[in-house]
């Protein structure tokens, strides 16, 4: 039997912990950050250049509640895992940071792997990923070491094996390892073992680096003739490359 309010106050009495609890998660973010100048990690896998371009020179969308609520359900399930391979004794190291330069010296790609564990004597490179029951139900087979890009995984998770692929490229990771997926709600788990694709990789930074080149002049890219992006700024620009100031002004005027 579901217990209806009777009027406007007792509605508003019935919701105002619900609105207490979200507005104190939503706050404070900001929708626009100082510009950074180079990629994270965890985000050269998003197909959409010009997301990534406005990612790096401080463009944020904030997130409801709900959103933020799943992220820090994901971070917990990691520390989970995290402090049980701690307890098996073949954790090496958690959160490292791995980070790439540019030829001048300067940063290109900074992020932090989740964990470095050992079986023996070889060093495994694991990347802890939770998701929902709908999209753990449609994982492929787990499988056995294969390159990366030869991973059935690329069909429908191409992000998380180019952000696996990218820490695998690094001279001080292990170029082996595995992604494990868990389901939030049933903990199952899924493993999918990888070695370090050369060639994707090369492809992935061959892409960065023409984004990069505009974005640290202020640029946003050009829209690609074939393209689909979530980002609300991005399909209100201009087809053409457009400055920062020119996408501020527009996501001003969106934003109100």
């Amino acid at each position: 039997m579901v217990i209806r309010p009777r009027n406007l106050k007792e509605k508003m009495e019935s919701v105002w912990f619900k609105i207490l609890l979200d507005n104190t998660i939503e706050k404070d973010q900001p929708l626009w950050e100082p510009p950074r100048n180079y990629f994270r990690a965890s985000s050269v896998g998003e197909p959409c250049g010009r997301t990534l371009a406005l990612s790096m020179l401080g463009h944020r969308i904030p997130f409801p509640a709900r959103t933020l609520r799943i992220f820090k359900t994901g971070n917990a399930i990691e520390d989970v895992n995290l402090a049980v391979l701690k307890d098996a004794g073949v954790l090496v190291s958690s959160q490292g940071e791995v980070e790439f330069k540019l030829p001048d010296g300067g940063p290109f790609i900074k992020g932090h792997y989740d964990a470095v564990i050992k079986r023996e004597k070889t060093k495994h490179l694991l990347e802890i990923k939770s998701i929902n029951e709908f999209d753990f139900a449609k994982l492929p087979t787990e499988h056995d070491t294969v390159i990366a890009g030869d991973s059935p995984l690329m069909k429908r998770y191409p992000k998380y094996i180019q952000q696996w692929n990218t820490y695998a490229g690094h001279k001080d990771t292990p170029n082996i390892g595995m992604v494990l997926f868990e389901a939030k709600n049933s903990q199952k788990h899924k493993t999918y073992f990888l070695e370090h694709d050369v060639l994707l990789f090369a492809d992935l930074l061959y892409r960065l680096e023409e984004i990069h080149k505009q974005a640290i002049q202020g640029m946003i890219p050009a829209r690609p003739r074939e393209h689909e992006c979530r980002n609300y700024l991005c399909k209100k620009l201009p087809s053409e490359a457009v400055t920062i100031e020119e996408a501020k002004k527009i996501d001003g005027e969106l934003r109100g």
